[in-house]
C-alpha cells in the first residue's frame, strides 16, 4: 500500500469550499478596511519526491489559483492532481470558486467529484447570492442556490433556497427574519414548497421574546394549518433567570388542542459563587409505555468545585422505577497548582470508563496527554499525544501514539516537527485561508518554514520527508474583515491577568459576556459597557475563554497567572 504523504494528508484535510449557510442563524455582514502593507506570502510548499502545492495571487494579494502535484516514481516527474481557481470583484469579495481533479485516463482537468460556487454582493458587501454547480456531462451545470436580502442596517431579512430544474430556478423554501429595536431576532417564518404545488406555502413560524437584560424568555413555534389556513401553536419554550442572569428554569410545553401542556422541565441551582451545582430534569406525559399527568423526575446532575471555583466532579443520576435516584455516570477533575487540568476520570456505571492524564511545561503549555480505557478491572493505555514548544511559544513537535497490545508498548501513528523563522511574526505572513484553517491547531507565532514528517519503523521514529515553505516579500492591499453587523472593537487587557481584567469597547451598547474554564463551566458572567472590568483574582491559574455576545460576538482566550 502506498504511504500517504504529509502534503497529501494536509491537502485532503482541507475543505474545498465553505460550509453551506445555516438557515436558522442569520448571516453576519462583513465590514472591511484596507491599507497597504508588506507581507511574507506563501508561494509554494514542496516535499521532494512526494508532493508540492503552488499558490497564485492577484495584485491585491487575493488567492487566485491552488495547484497540487504528486511525484510520479515511474516517470520521475511531477503530475497534476488537484486544482482550485478563484476570482474576485473590485472590492476584494470572492465571486467564484472552482475545483478540478486531474484525469489520468483523459489527460485533462475534470470537475468530477468537485464543485463550483459563484457569489454576488450588494453595495454594502453583503452576500446576496450563492450558486452551486455540479459536474455533469463534462461541463458545469447549475445545481442549487441561496438568495439573501438585508435591511438597511445590514441584518438578514430573507433567505431563499432554490434548485435548478427545467432550465429555471425553483424555490424550495424561504425564511423571513424579524428583529426588535435592539437587534434581537424576534421572529422567523418558513415557507416551503407544497406537496401538490410548486408554489411556496406557509409552513412554520417562530416567535421569540426577551427580558430587560436581553435574555430569551419565551420561544413559541407555530405550524401552518392547511385546513383552517391559520397558524396553530405547536411548541413553547420558557426561560427563567436569577438576578445574575443565570438560567434557573426551562420548561418545554406542547399544544394540546386548547391548552399548553408541559412536556419537559429543567431546574438549575447555583452556589454563592455563581457556579452551577445542581440540574434536575423532569418529564410529563407518555414515556416507556406509561403516562403521567404530573411532573416526574428523569435525570439529575450534581457538580462540585474546589476553593478556587474549578470544577472537581460532575455526577449524573437517573430516576429509577423504584422511585429513587441511581448514579449513572461520574467525571472527576484534578488540577495542578497553576490551575491546569492534569487528570480527568469518567466512571460509567454499567459500560464505558475513561481516563485522561495531562502534563504541562513551565509556561503551562500542554506537552503530554494519555488516554486510558477500562478493561476487565484495570486501566489500559489507549492513546498518547506529545508536544514540544520553542521559547516563542511555537509548537515544534506534534506526535501521536497508540498502545500496541501485542508488544505491550506504544506504537507511533504520526510525528511532525516544525521549524520557524523568528525574524517574522505570524502577522507578517499570508497563508491561504483553508490551508491555515487546517494548520492552525499547530500553534505558531512566527513564520513557518519547514514541516518534517516521520514514520514509525519497528520501535522508533524514522525520518520520511520535509515539506519546505517558500515565501516572497510583497506589498499588498490588506483587507481587515469584522464578521459582525457592527464595527465594534473589543480590547481586553492585561492578558495574561492576575487580578483585574479590563474590557474596553468603542460602543455604548451593553454587551453580555460569559467566561468559561477548560472544561466548559461558566466561571464568570454578566454585562459590559464601554470600559468595564472583571475580577478574576479568585480563579485558579490556567486558560479561560471570554465569550461576548450581542450585536458583537467574539471569543477571546484569557490566561490567568
Amino acid at each position: 500500500m502506498k504511504r500517504i504523504t504529509l502534503l497529501f494528508a494536509l491537502l485532503t484535510s482541507i475543505p474545498v469550499f465553505s460550509q453551506t449557510p445555516e438557515f436558522i442563524k442569520p448571516k453576519n455582514t462583513p465590514q472591511q478596511t484596507t491599507f497597504n502593507t508588506t507581507k511574507q506570502r506563501l508561494d509554494s510548499m514542496v516535499a521532494p519526491n512526494e508532493g508540492k502545492y503552488i499558490f497564485g495571487y492577484d495584485d491585491n494579494g487575493n488567492l487566485t489559483t491552488e495547484d497540487y502535484y504528486v511525484w510520479d516514481n515511474a516517470t520521475n516527474l511531477w503530475r497534476h492532481y488537484l486544482k482550485g481557481e478563484y476570482a474576485y470583484d473590485d472590492n476584494g469579495n470572492r465571486i467564484s470558486e472552482t475545483s478540478y481533479s486531474w484525469s489520468d485516463y483523459d489527460n485533462i482537468w475534470s470537475g468530477s467529484g468537485q464543485q463550483k460556487f459563484e457569489y454576488e454582493y450588494d453595495n454594502n458587501g453583503n452576500q446576496t447570492l450563492e450558486i452551486h454547480y455540479w459536474w455533469q456531462n463534462n461541463a458545469w451545470e447549475r445545481g442549487y442556490r441561496y438568495e439573501y436580502a438585508y435591511a438597511n442596517d445590514g441584518k438578514l431579512t430573507q433567505e431563499t433556497y432554490c434548485y435548478w430544474r427545467d432550465n429555471a430556478w425553483w424555490p424550495i423554501n424561504k425564511y423571513e427574519y424579524l428583529y426588535d429595536h435592539n437587534g434581537n431576532l424576534t421572529g422567523r417564518i418558513l415557507s416551503a414548497r407544497g406537496d401538490y404545488s410548486d408554489d411556496l406555502e406557509p409552513y412554520s413560524k417562530d416567535e421569540v421574546a426577551y427580558g430587560s437584560n436581553g435574555n430569551i424568555t419565551l420561544w413559541i413555534i407555530y405550524q401552518w394549518n392547511q385546513t383552517n389556513s391559520n397558524w396553530s401553536e405547536r411548541d413553547k419554550h420558557e426561560y427563567t433567570y436569577n438576578p445574575n442572569d443565570s438560567l434557573t428554569l426551562y420548561v418545554r410545553s406542547g399544544w394540546d388542542d386548547t391548552v399548553w401542556e408541559g412536556r419537559e422541565k429543567h431546574e438549575y441551582v447555583y452556589n454563592i459563587s455563581g457556579n452551577l451545582i445542581l440540574r434536575t430534569d423532569y418529564w410529563r406525559g407518555g414515556f416507556g409505555g406509561s403516562w403521567s399527568d404530573t411532573w416526574r423526575e428523569f435525570e439529575k446532575y450534581e457538580y462540585t468545585y474546589d476553593n478556587n471555583g474549578a470544577l472537581t466532579s460532575q455526577t449524573m443520576y437517573y430516576w429509577s422505577w423504584q422511585d429513587v435516584w441511581e448514579e449513572s455516570e461520574k467525571t472527576e477533575y484534578v488540577y495542578d497548582d497553576n490551575g491546569n487540568l492534569i487528570l480527568r476520570t469518567k466512571y460509567s456505571f454499567g459500560s464505558e470508563n475513561e481516563k485522561y492524564e495531562y502534563a504541562y511545561d513551565n509556561n503551562d503549555r500542554r506537552i503530554l496527554g494519555i488516554e486510558y480505557d477500562w478493561w476487565y478491572g484495570e486501566w489500559i493505555k489507549y492513546n498518547k499525544y506529545e508536544h514540544a514548544y520553542d521559547d516563542n511559544g511555537n509548537l515544534t513537535m506534534d506526535a501521536h501514539y497508540r498502545w500496541n497490545y501485542s508488544d505491550d508498548d506504544w506504537r507511533g501513528e504520526y510525528r511532525y516537527e516544525f521549524v520557524f523563522d523568528w525574524s517574522y511574526s505570524a502577522d507578517d505572513v499570508i497563508i491561504p485561508q483553508r490551508l491555515f484553517q487546517t494548520m492552525e491547531h499547530w500553534i505558531h507565532n512566527n513564520k513557518l518554514t519547514e514541516i518534517k514528517n516521520y514514520v514509525w519503523a519497528t520501535n522508533s521514529w524514522e525520518y520520511s520527508n520535509t515539506a519546505t515553505f517558500y515565501y516572497s516579500s510583497v506589498t499588498v492591499i490588506a483587507r481587515l474583515w469584522d464578521l459582525t453587523t457592527e464595527t465594534t472593537s473589543i480590547i481586553v487587557y492585561p492578558n495574561p491577568v492576575s487580578t483585574q481584567l479590563y474590557i474596553k469597547s468603542d460602543t455604548q451598547e451593553v454587551i453580555n459576556y460569559r467566561m468559561f474554564n477548560q472544561v466548559g463551566q461558566i466561571v464568570r458572567q454578566g454585562k459590559l459597557q464601554n470600559t468595564s472590568s472583571i475580577n478574576v483574582e479568585s480563579l485558579p491559574k490556567g486558560v479561560y475563554y471570554l465569550n461576548t455576545f450581542g450585536s458583537k460576538s467574539t471569543t477571546i482566550k484569557i490566561i490567568k497567572k
